[in-house]
C-alpha cells in the first residue's frame, strides 16, 4: 500500500493502536464506525469531532490520549502512547516518522482540493478496512452532489462575488484567493471575491472596494459574527450587510467530503440562490446522521450544526428553521 507521497507501507492487518497527528479521525471514525483502534490525536482533531456533534455519534472520543496542540504534536506523548501507527501530514514525516517503530501513513492535500479530499478517503477506507463502505459513500455523493446542482441550472450567469472572512480568536481577516471552499463555490455559481493583495489583515476601505455580494464568516470570534457587523456603523459602509447576507459557515469535518460536503453545498445553494432551492437541509442534516451514523440528532442538535443562533438576524435564515421543514 501507497500513502499519499508515494512511501510504500507493508500492513499484515488494520493497525490496532492508532495516533492521528493530522486532524482526520473525523474521516477516520466515520468509515471504521467506531474508535476501537484510536489511542491519541491532536486538538484540532479533536475538535473536528465537536463541532459536528461527532463526539455525540462516539462519546468515547473525549477519552482518546491528548496527542499534541492544534499545531504541534507532542513528541513525547507519542511515544509513550506506543502506537502500531500514526497517521500524518506530510510535512511531520521527517519529525515524527523516525520516532520509534510504528509505520507513519503521509497524508497530503494538494489542489486540487476536493480530488485529493476524495484521495485522503479511499486511503482511509483501506486503513479502516471498510474500503467496500467509503466507496459506497463516494457514490452516494456524487448523486447527492447532482440532485442539489440540479436546481441551479436558471440561476444567473454572473457568479455571486462572495467574501471569506477568517476569524481566529480576537481577529480576523479576509480568507485567502485560493482556499477549499472555491471549488463549492463553483458549484453554485459563485466565486472567492478575495485578491491576493487583501488577504489577511484588511481595512473596512478594503472591503468596499471588493463590494462583496455575500459575506461568510469561517471560525468564531468576538471580533466576527453577522450580528457583530450589523450592529457596527463602520461595517454599514458594505452593501451585503446592509441588505444582511452575512452569514456563519458551520463547521463541518473538512477531510470527510463523501458525508458533509454535500450538506456544505446545499448550505452554500440555499443562502445564494434561495429562489431556486427547496428549504431542505434541516431535513438532509438528519437524514444523513440517520443513514451513516445510524444517530437521531435532536431538532436542537441540528441548530447547533447550522449556526441558526448566529445567524439568526441574517438574511432568509429562517428557511432552515425546524419549523419551516
Amino acid at each position: 500500500m501507497k500513502d499519499m507521497i508515494g512511501n510504500d507501507h507493508v500492513l499484515q492487518h488494520a493497525p490496532q493502536r492508532i495516533v492521528f497527528t493530522a486532524n482526520i479521525m473525523p474521516t477516520f471514525a466515520t468509515l471504521a464506525g467506531n474508535l476501537q483502534s484510536i489511542i491519541g490525536t491532536t486538538a484540532l482533531g479533536r475538535r473536528g469531532m465537536k463541532t459536528a456533534l461527532l463526539d455525540h455519534v462516539f462519546p468515547s472520543s473525549d477519552e482518546i490520549a491528548s496527542a499534541g496542540g492544534n499545531g504541534n504534536a507532542n513528541l513525547e506523548e507519542i511515544m509513550r502512547l506506543t502506537p502500531d501507527a500514526v497517521f500524518g501530514w506530510s510535512t511531520q514525516k521527517d519529525v515524527i516518522g523516525n520516532l520509534g517503530s510504528f509505520e507513519f501513513v503521509s497524508f497530503n492535500t494538494p489542489r486540487p482540493l476536493m480530488s485529493s479530499h476524495i484521495a485522503l478517503w479511499q486511503l482511509l477506507g483501506i486503513l479502516s478496512g471498510e474500503d467496500t463502505k467509503g466507496r459506497g459513500l463516494l457514490n452516494s455523493y456524487k448523486d447527492r452532489i447532482a440532485a442539489i446542482t440540479s436546481h441551479l441550472t436558471s440561476m444567473r450567469a454572473q457568479p455571486l462575488r462572495v467574501l471569506v472572512l477568517i476569524s481566529n480568536g480576537e481577529r480576523f481577516g479576509i480568507g485567502p484567493p485560493r482556499q477549499y471552499l472555491d471549488e463549492r463555490f463553483e458549484l453554485v455559481g459563485a466565486k472567492n471575491a478575495a485578491q491576493t493583495r487583501f488577504a489577511g489583515l484588511f481595512s473596512i476601505e478594503d472591503v468596499v472596494l471588493l463590494d462583496p455580494d455575500i459575506i461568510l464568516i469561517q471560525g468564531s470570534s468576538s471580533e466576527a459574527s453577522p450580528k457583530r457587523l450589523f450592529d457596527s456603523q463602520v461595517w454599514q459602509m458594505i452593501r451585503a450587510v446592509r441588505a444582511r447576507k452575512v452569514y456563519l459557515v458551520p463547521d463541518f469535518p473538512l477531510f470527510t467530503l463523501p458525508v458533509f460536503d454535500p450538506l456544505l453545498v446545499d448550505w452554500l445553494a440555499e443562502i445564494f440562490h434561495p429562489e431556486l432551492m427547496p428549504a431542505s437541509l434541516h431535513q438532509s442534516v438528519h437524514d444523513t446522521y440517520r443513514d451513516v451514523y445510524d444517530f437521531a440528532l435532536s431538532d436542537d442538535d441540528i441548530d447547533q450544526i447550522l449556526a441558526a443562533e448566529e445567524n439568526a438576524q441574517s438574511f432568509g435564515y429562517a428557511r432552515f428553521a425546524r419549523q419551516t421543514q
